[in-house]
């Protein structure tokens, strides 16, 4: 069954830095996060378009815990997905895993 994850939870875990530093940020993209107070889970999730920008965006600091954090994501699910479905990453139709 899935749960609802907090998107301070997301932030935490290093999901949000790290789909910014591997899809968003190099496309001139940025998944940001806003708050209102006083409102349980306040969380919203807004993508800004830096599309103008040719480098992209980029992180003043990329904070090393979360990287490893969301590595240890990856690779914990990635064998038993080998197994249940044959590959890790959902592949296109035709494309070998990736």
């Amino acid at each position: 069954m899935s749960e609802k994850m907090t998107i301070k939870d997301f932030i935490d875990l290093g999901l949000l830095q790290e789909v910014n530093r591997y899809f968003f940020h190099p496309r001139g993209l940025a998944l940001c996060a806003s708050f209102e107070t006083g409102i349980p889970d306040p969380g919203k999730l807004i993508v800004l378009d830096f599309l103008d920008e040719p480098g992209g965006v980029i992180f003043d600091t990329v904070d090393p815990e979360k990287v490893k954090r969301v590595q240890a994501l990856l690779s914990d699910r990635k064998e038993e997905r080998k197994k249940l479905y044959g590959f890790s990453r959902q592949p296109l139709v035709g494309e070998k895993d990736g």
